[in-house]
Protein backbone atom coordinates (compact mmCIF):
# COMPACT_ATOMS: atom_id res chain seq x y z
CA UNK A 1 0.00 0.00 0.00
CA UNK A 2 1.28 3.30 -1.23
CA UNK A 3 1.42 6.02 -3.76
CA UNK A 4 3.47 6.69 -6.21
CA UNK A 5 4.52 10.41 -7.05
CA UNK A 6 6.25 11.24 -10.63
CA UNK A 7 6.29 14.76 -10.09
CA UNK A 8 8.58 15.54 -13.22
CA UNK A 9 6.22 13.89 -15.15
CA UNK A 10 3.56 16.73 -14.39
CA UNK A 11 6.24 19.27 -13.85
CA UNK A 12 4.95 20.16 -9.97
CA UNK A 13 7.30 20.73 -7.66
CA UNK A 14 7.27 18.65 -4.58
CA UNK A 15 7.38 21.34 -1.96
CA UNK A 16 4.76 23.44 -3.45
CA UNK A 17 2.10 24.20 -0.86
CA UNK A 18 -0.68 23.36 -2.66
CA UNK A 19 0.30 19.65 -1.50
CA UNK A 20 0.34 20.18 2.19
CA UNK A 21 -3.09 18.71 2.47
CA UNK A 22 -2.26 15.34 0.74
CA UNK A 23 1.21 15.26 2.63
CA UNK A 24 -0.97 16.06 5.91
CA UNK A 25 -3.39 13.29 5.16
CA UNK A 26 -0.61 10.43 4.43
CA UNK A 27 1.55 11.75 7.32
CA UNK A 28 -1.59 11.13 9.38
CA UNK A 29 -2.94 7.56 8.12
CA UNK A 30 1.16 6.17 7.38
CA UNK A 31 0.42 5.88 4.23
CA UNK A 32 3.95 5.62 2.20
CA UNK A 33 5.14 7.96 -0.56
CA UNK A 34 7.08 7.38 -3.74
CA UNK A 35 8.82 10.05 -5.35
CA UNK A 36 10.58 9.71 -8.59
CA UNK A 37 14.32 10.95 -8.26
CA UNK A 38 16.53 10.76 -10.82
CA UNK A 39 16.71 12.50 -14.25
CA UNK A 40 13.99 12.64 -15.76
CA UNK A 41 14.12 14.47 -19.37
CA UNK A 42 11.95 17.57 -20.33
CA UNK A 43 11.94 19.62 -17.25
CA UNK A 44 14.29 21.90 -15.00
CA UNK A 45 16.57 19.81 -12.61
CA UNK A 46 16.22 22.60 -9.90
CA UNK A 47 12.50 21.54 -9.69
CA UNK A 48 12.69 18.39 -9.33
CA UNK A 49 16.29 17.67 -7.38
CA UNK A 50 16.06 14.81 -4.23
CA UNK A 51 16.88 17.60 -2.20
CA UNK A 52 13.45 19.55 -2.07
CA UNK A 53 12.31 16.07 -0.51
CA UNK A 54 14.12 17.41 2.72
CA UNK A 55 11.54 20.05 3.33
CA UNK A 56 8.88 17.80 2.98
CA UNK A 57 10.35 15.62 5.49
CA UNK A 58 11.10 18.11 7.55
CA UNK A 59 7.59 18.99 7.80
CA UNK A 60 5.86 15.89 7.43
CA UNK A 61 7.95 14.03 10.17
CA UNK A 62 5.65 10.79 10.31
CA UNK A 63 5.42 10.63 6.40
CA UNK A 64 7.11 7.58 5.07
CA UNK A 65 9.20 9.03 2.41
CA UNK A 66 10.65 6.26 -0.05
CA UNK A 67 13.12 8.08 -2.73
CA UNK A 68 12.75 5.74 -6.25
CA UNK A 69 15.54 4.93 -7.91
CA UNK A 70 17.58 7.27 -4.66
CA UNK A 71 18.78 9.72 -7.09
CA UNK A 72 20.04 7.39 -9.16
CA UNK A 73 23.64 8.02 -10.78
CA UNK A 74 23.01 11.76 -11.21
CA UNK A 75 21.51 12.52 -7.30
CA UNK A 76 22.97 9.77 -5.51
CA UNK A 77 24.90 11.42 -3.15
CA UNK A 78 21.98 14.66 -2.51
CA UNK A 79 19.06 11.72 -2.15
CA UNK A 80 21.76 9.86 0.49
CA UNK A 81 21.88 13.42 2.37
CA UNK A 82 17.86 13.65 2.53
CA UNK A 83 17.62 9.92 3.42
CA UNK A 84 20.26 10.04 6.13
CA UNK A 85 18.82 13.38 7.74
CA UNK A 86 15.40 12.26 8.31
CA UNK A 87 14.48 9.66 9.87
CA UNK A 88 11.35 9.17 7.67
CA UNK A 89 13.03 8.80 3.84
CA UNK A 90 13.95 5.70 2.17
CA UNK A 91 16.04 4.45 -0.50
CA UNK A 92 14.56 2.62 -3.40
CA UNK A 93 16.38 1.01 -5.95
CA UNK A 94 14.56 0.13 -8.89
CA UNK A 95 16.75 0.39 -11.54
CA UNK A 96 20.00 1.59 -10.14
CA UNK A 97 21.37 -1.92 -9.98
CA UNK A 98 21.73 -2.62 -13.96
CA UNK A 99 25.33 -0.96 -15.27
CA UNK A 100 23.41 0.06 -18.46
CA UNK A 101 20.75 2.36 -16.50
CA UNK A 102 20.62 5.76 -16.75
CA UNK A 103 20.17 5.50 -12.51
CA UNK A 104 22.92 2.78 -12.34
CA UNK A 105 24.44 3.01 -8.30
CA UNK A 106 28.22 1.45 -7.95
CA UNK A 107 28.51 -1.47 -5.74
CA UNK A 108 30.44 1.12 -3.63
CA UNK A 109 27.63 3.53 -3.29
CA UNK A 110 24.81 1.09 -2.49
CA UNK A 111 27.19 -0.02 0.06
CA UNK A 112 27.72 3.51 1.63
CA UNK A 113 24.33 3.76 1.69
CA UNK A 114 23.60 0.62 3.87
CA UNK A 115 26.74 1.62 6.02
CA UNK A 116 25.19 4.91 6.62
CA UNK A 117 21.20 4.28 6.79
CA UNK A 118 21.45 1.13 7.82
CA UNK A 119 19.24 -2.05 5.40
CA UNK A 120 16.40 -0.75 7.35
CA UNK A 121 15.78 2.00 5.43
CA UNK A 122 16.18 0.67 1.58
CA UNK A 123 13.89 -1.41 -0.29
CA UNK A 124 14.39 -3.24 -3.57
CA UNK A 125 11.54 -1.93 -6.10
CA UNK A 126 10.87 -3.34 -9.65
CA UNK A 127 9.34 -0.30 -11.33
CA UNK A 128 8.50 -1.28 -14.51
CA UNK A 129 11.82 -3.97 -15.15
CA UNK A 130 11.31 -7.31 -17.15
CA UNK A 131 11.21 -10.57 -14.89
CA UNK A 132 15.08 -11.15 -16.50
CA UNK A 133 15.65 -8.09 -14.97
CA UNK A 134 14.20 -8.31 -12.08
CA UNK A 135 15.78 -12.16 -11.57
CA UNK A 136 19.02 -10.53 -12.73
CA UNK A 137 18.56 -7.47 -9.86
CA UNK A 138 17.17 -10.71 -6.88
CA UNK A 139 20.41 -12.62 -8.07
CA UNK A 140 22.95 -9.32 -7.31
CA UNK A 141 21.46 -8.22 -4.30
CA UNK A 142 21.92 -11.86 -3.15
CA UNK A 143 25.66 -11.82 -4.26
CA UNK A 144 26.81 -8.86 -2.12
CA UNK A 145 28.91 -9.10 0.86
CA UNK A 146 27.00 -8.15 3.37
CA UNK A 147 24.54 -9.95 5.70
CA UNK A 148 21.65 -12.40 5.74
CA UNK A 149 19.53 -9.69 7.58
CA UNK A 150 20.32 -6.85 4.86
CA UNK A 151 19.34 -9.21 1.92
CA UNK A 152 16.22 -9.71 3.84
CA UNK A 153 15.27 -6.03 4.62
CA UNK A 154 16.52 -4.66 1.00
CA UNK A 155 14.22 -7.84 -0.65
CA UNK A 156 10.87 -6.94 1.11
CA UNK A 157 11.33 -6.92 5.52
CA UNK A 158 11.58 -3.15 4.84
CA UNK A 159 8.79 -2.63 2.35
CA UNK A 160 6.38 -5.03 4.62
CA UNK A 161 7.14 -2.87 7.59
CA UNK A 162 6.04 0.08 6.44
CA UNK A 163 3.11 -1.34 4.45
CA UNK A 164 1.90 -3.28 7.71
CA UNK A 165 2.18 0.41 9.61
CA UNK A 166 -0.12 1.70 7.06
CA UNK A 167 -2.31 -0.54 6.87
CA UNK A 168 -3.30 -0.80 10.95
CA UNK A 169 -3.19 2.81 11.02
CA UNK A 170 -6.10 2.72 7.96
CA UNK A 171 -7.91 -0.25 9.71
CA UNK A 172 -8.19 1.60 12.58
CA UNK A 173 -8.81 5.06 11.29
CA UNK A 174 -11.68 3.77 9.43
CA UNK A 175 -13.46 1.52 12.60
Amino acid sequence: MGLKFIHPLYKIRVNDPVFHQFYYTCEELQVPVVFHTGIFRHWKLKYYRPLLLDEVAQEYPQMPIILAHTGGAAFFHEALAVIQNNPNCYAELSGTLNPNSPWHIPEEDLKLLIRLVGSSRIIYGADTHSEEQIRRDIEYINSLDISREDKENILGGTLESLTQRASKKIYSTVK
